[in-house]
C-alpha cells in the first residue's frame, strides 16, 4: 500500500465514533455505523511501531519525572500488548466505509439544479479519498467546487482531503466554508469539529458538535463526537454521559460501548468498563475487540486469570490477530507462564516475521525462562527491524550486563542516548554503568550534560550526587542532594542518601535528622528504620537499634541483613538466646550470607560452643567473608 494511503487509512481509522465514516452516511441521513469489526478474516493490516516497554528496570531507569498519565488510558489493537504497550484507541477501523449515496443537503442552495455529473464526481472523488490518492481527489472535488460553488459537499471533500494530508489549516478553511454555506448540514459541522479536534481546540469542537445536536437530537454520531471533545476538555463525567446519549440511540454499538468503557476506566469506575465490554462482547460476539480490551482492563486490575480468559476467548475468534496474541503472552508471562508467552510471541513473529514487537516479546519471555543469549538475539532481530529504537537498545543492555558484558551494554547506551536524548532514564542508566564500571569522568560528564539539558531532575542530581562521592567530592554530593530535596522535598532516598554521606563524616546528629525526616516522609519504609538502627548500633545505643530493627523487620519480614544486624546487637547487649534465634534465621533466610554465618560463629563462642562457632567461621570463609581486621 502507498504510503500515503496507509497514512490515509491510519487517519481515518483513529477518528473515533466513526465521524468520517459517518460523513457520507449522515449526508444521505443515515445513522454512523459501527466500525468495521476486525475477524479472523479481517486483521488489521497495520502493526504499530509503539516500542516496546522495558520491565525490571534498575532504579536509576525508572522514569525521574514520571509524566503524568493521560486523562484516557489508550488502547492500539494494532499494537497489541501490557497496557504500557498500547497506545491510540481499539474502536476505530482503519477502512472508511463508502457511502452508497453523496445526496445533496436539503437545504443546499441550487440543490434542485446540481448537474447529474456532480454526483458522480463526488463519488468518485470519495472513492479516491478512500484510496489514499488525496492529491486526485482533492482535485476532483475542488473541480466540483467550481462547477457548484454553493454547494458545501465539494469543500467538505476538499477539507477531509486537506485534513489527511496534514494541511489542518487548509483543512479548517474549506470546513468553514461549507458551514457558512450550509449552516444545518451535518456533516459539514461534523468535519469541522473533527478538524477542530485535530488541531486541540476542543472547545470550539465542542460547540461545533452542540450545534449538531440541536439540529438532530436523535443522531447519534453528534453525541459521541461531543463525548469525545468534553474528554479532550477533561469532563469525563460529561463526556459519560454523551456518550450514554449516542448509545440509547444506537443500542449494541460495540465502537460506543468500548469508549465509554475507557472513559469508565479513567474514572476508576471498573465495574461500569467491564459491564460495557460484556455487553460489547454479546453484541458482537465474533468481533475480537471486546475480548481483548476486557482482557487488558483485567489484566490492569489485576485479575490475570480472568484476563487470560478473554485474551484467549479473542484469540479464538482470530487466531491470527496480532493484538490478541501480544496480549496473551503478556498476561502469560505476568503469570510465570514464560513457555506459553514465548508459544504467543512465536506465533506472532510467524504471521508477521517483519514485527518488531513479536521479537521484543520473544526476548521477554525468552529472559523469563533464563536464556539470557537466546533473549540477545532475539531483542536483536527486534532491532534490525525497528532500526535504533532506544527502549530496544536499552533492553538489549541490560541483557548484555546480566552476562557481565559491558563493553556491549555501554555501546548499546551510548546509542541509545544518542538517537533520544529526551530518554532521560537510558541517559542515567547510560550514566550510572559507567559510574559501577569506574569510568567516573565519563559518568560525570553524562549526567553534567543531561542536568544542563534538564536542570528540574531530580533523579539526575541524585545520581550526579553518587558518582561525586565516588570521586571523593563530598562537598559537591551534599550540593546536588539539597538540590534533589529543593525540587522534590518528598525525597526519601536524598535524604536516606545524605543521611549516609554525614554518618560517614562523623555527623551524627545531621544523619539521625535526616532519618527522621525520611520516617516523616515514609513511616513505612523498612530499609530506613533499618540505617537509623545502624547509627544507634555503630554508637552502642542497643536498646534504639533493636527497636529499630523491630520495626525494620516488621515491615520486611525474614530480611537476612536486618536479621544478622539485630542479632549481633542482642549479643552486645548480652541478650545470647536471642541472638542465637535471630542469626539462626538470617542464615536460614539466606543461606549464602557469609557475615551471617561468621556472626553465628561469634554468638557460638561466646555461648561456650567453640567446635560449632569454628565450623561456622569456616563456612564464612567459604562463603568468601572477611571480617574486619579489628575484628578479627
Amino acid at each position: 500500500m502507498p504510503a500515503r494511503a496507509r497514512r490515509c487509512r491510519e487517519a481515518i481509522g483513529l477518528l473515533l465514533g466513526g465521524a468520517l465514516l459517518a460523513v457520507a452516511a449522515m449526508a444521505c441521513g443515515e445513522s454512523p455505523t459501527d466500525p468495521t469489526p476486525v475477524t479472523a478474516t479481517t486483521p488489521d493490516p497495520s502493526p504499530a511501531a509503539e516500542p516496546l516497554t522495558p520491565s525490571a528496570a534498575p532504579a536509576a531507569t525508572q522514569s525521574p519525572t514520571a509524566e503524568a498519565p493521560p486523562r484516557l488510558p489508550t488502547l492500539d489493537l494494532r499494537a497489541g500488548g501490557p497496557i504500557g504497550r498500547v497506545t491510540a484507541t481499539p474502536t476505530a477501523s482503519p477502512v472508511i466505509t463508502a457511502p452508497p449515496d453523496f445526496a445533496p443537503p436539503p437545504s443546499t442552495p441550487g440543490s434542485a439544479v446540481t448537474p447529474v455529473s456532480i454526483q458522480a464526481d463526488l463519488e468518485r472523488a470519495l472513492e479516491l479519498l478512500q484510496s489514499g490518492e488525496l492529491e486526485e481527489a482533492r482535485r476532483v472535488f475542488e473541480s466540483a467546487a467550481a462547477t457548484v460553488p454553493d454547494d458545501p459537499r465539494p469543500l467538505m471533500g476538499m477539507a477531509l482531503a486537506d485534513q489527511f494530508a496534514g494541511d489542518l489549516e487548509g483543512a479548517l478553511a474549506e470546513a468553514t466554508r461549507a458551514v457558512e454555506l450550509a449552516p444545518e448540514f451535518l456533516p459539514a459541522l461534523i468535519t469541522r469539529a473533527d478538524i477542530h479536534l485535530a488541531m486541540g481546540n476542543a472547545a470550539a469542537a465542542a460547540a461545533d458538535y452542540t450545534a449538531a445536536v440541536r439540529i438532530d437530537p436523535l443522531n447519534s454520531g453528534a453525541h459521541f463526537g461531543h463525548g469525545r471533545a468534553l474528554a479532550a476538555q477533561d469532563d469525563l463525567q460529561g463526556a459519560v454521559d454523551a456518550f450514554t446519549r449516542a448509545i440509547d440511540i444506537t443500542a449494541n454499538n460495540v465502537g460506543y460501548l468500548i469508549e465509554r468503557a475507557r472513559l469508565y476506566l479513567a474514572l476508576e469506575n471498573t465495574d461500569a468498563a467491564v459491564e460495557d465490554l460484556e455487553l460489547a462482547k454479546a453484541a458482537a460476539p465474533h468481533d475480537p475487540r471486546p475480548a481483548l480490551v476486557l482482557a487488558l482492563t483485567l489484566q490492569g486490575s489485576g485479575e490475570l486469570e480472568r484476563a487470560l480468559d478473554e485474551a484467549t476467548h479473542a484469540v479464538t475468534i482470530a487466531p491470527d490477530f496480532l493484538p490478541g496474541l501480544f496480549t496473551r503472552g503478556d498476561i502469560r508471562l505476568a503469570l510465570g507462564d514464560a513457555e506459553g508467552a514465548a508459544e504467543d510471541y512465536g506465533a506472532a513473529a510467524r504471521i508477521d516475521p517483519l514485527n518488531p514487537l513479536a521479537h521484543a516479546g520473544q526476548a521477554e519471555a525468552l529472559k523469563a525462562q533464563g536464556d539470557v543469549e537466546g533473549a540477545i538475539e532475539a531483542m536483536t532481530r527486534a532491532l534490525d527491524i525497528a532500526g535504533d529504537n532506544p527502549d530496544y537498545l536499552a533492553e538489549r543492555a541490560r541483557l548484555h550486563l546480566a552476562l557481565e558484558n559491558v563493553e556491549a551494554a555501554l555501546a548499546d547506551l551510548e546509542r541509545a542516548a544518542s538517537v533520544a536524548p529526551e530518554r532521560v532514564g537510558v541517559r542515567l542508566l547510560y550514566a550510572d554503568v559507567l559510574r559501577v564500571t569506574e569510568r567516573l569522568d565519563d559518568a560525570l560528564a553524562v549526567v553534567s550534560a543531561l542536568i544542563e539539558d534538564e536542570p528540574r531532575l531530580p533523579l539526575a542530581y541524585e545520581v550526579r550526587a553518587s558518582i561525586r562521592m565516588s570521586l571523593g567530592d563530598e562537598t559537591g554530593a551534599l550540593a546536588d542532594l539539597e538540590r534533589v530535596l529543593e525540587l522534590n522535598p518528598q525525597a526519601l532516598n536524598a535524604y536516606r542518601f545524605r543521611a549516609t554521606i554525614h554518618a560517614v563524616s562523623g555527623r551524627e546528629e545531621e544523619a539521625l535528622a535526616d532519618l527522621a525526616a525520611a520516617i516523616a516522609i515514609d513511616p513505612e519504609d523498612a530499609a530506613t528504620y533499618a540505617a537509623r538502627a545502624l547509627l544507634h548500633h555503630q554508637a552502642e545505643r542497643f536498646e534504639e537499634a533493636i527497636a529499630d530493627y523491630d520495626r525494620s523487620l516488621e515491615l520486611r519480614p525474614g530480611d537476612a541483613v536486618t536479621l544478622n544486624n539485630r542479632a549481633d546487637a542482642r549479643m552486645l547487649s548480652g541478650d545470647l538466646e536471642s541472638a542465637l534465634e535471630d542469626i539462626d534465621a538470617a542464615v536460614a533466610a539466606n543461606p549464602e550470607l557469609g557475615i551471617a554465618h561468621y556472626t553465628r560463629g561469634q554468638i557460638l563462642d561466646e555461648l561456650g560452643r567453640a567446635d560449632e562457632a569454628q565450623a561456622a567461621y569456616e563456612e564464612a570463609a567459604r562463603l568468601g567473608y572477611e571480617p574486619p581486621e579489628e575484628v578479627g
